[in-house]
């Protein structure tokens, strides 16, 4: 079944990329700045920021940096961790009709990770690297984005990351919805989990300024 998705993925994206295409109603000019965490023990909170530019034959070049950070105690220790991405993705928008369009992606994403371990009634254990770690990993992406109303777009986001120095391999999927609250200012709500497991659940709430 993920050979097909993979193939399905591939194929697309090529159709898009051979396409002109012409997307009108939708702003991919915008910075953006949230507030983001997950349901895991090892990020709390953190802030992420956005940016977006639309280039000419519906190109779209975006960034992203983001810092998380999280502590929790296990028997005998208290740990901290802090992680930093910083993200570079190129993409294609596909219009359908006025309404929806299709998105594709190509990124890459550099990782800087540390945890931190002291002792409360135990002796704390060796991390595998030494508590810190950085590397690189890549990813692709195709989204279906859509008008519900006057004021809010959705969209549906599907991600695969593909191992660099940083090795992380996952499959997952986004929902997103954008409210506009003015002429240049959107509330944006993210939910992201995994496609292969139920555990890792994310949830992102944003200020959009479009220009």
């Amino acid at each position: 079944m993920k050979k097909t998705i993979n193939i399905f993925l591939f194929h697309l994206f090529l159709l898009i990329l051979s396409n002109s295409a012409i997307s009108e109603g939708f702003n991919d000019n915008y910075v953006e700045i949230g507030y983001k965490t997950d349901n895991t023990k090892f990020v709390d909170n953190g802030i992420i920021v956005k940016v977006s530019k639309k280039l000419d034959n519906n190109l779209i070049l975006s960034g992203a940096y983001q810092h998380l950070k999280g502590d929790w105690n296990d028997p005998g220790e208290y740990e901290t961790a802090t992680r930093t991405d910083y993200a570079l993705g190129i993409g294609k928008s596909y219009s359908i009709n006025s309404e929806t369009e299709i998105l594709a992606e190509l990124g890459i994403d550099h990782l800087v990770s540390k945890k931190v371990c002291t002792p409360t009634t135990g002796v704390c254990g060796v991390y595998s690297d030494g508590g810190k770690s950085s590397g690189n990993f890549y990813y692709t992406a195709v989204a279906l984005r859509h008008h519900i109303n006057n004021s809010t777009d959705g969209l549906v986001k599907y991600y695969k990351t593909i191992p660099g120095s940083r090795s992380l391999k996952v499959d997952l999927a986004s929902v997103q919805l954008v409210t506009k609250i003015s002429k240049d200012k959107s509330i944006v709500v993210d939910y992201l989990t995994n496609v292969d497991a139920t555990y890792f659940k994310e949830y992102f709430v944003s200020i959009r300024h479009s220009f």
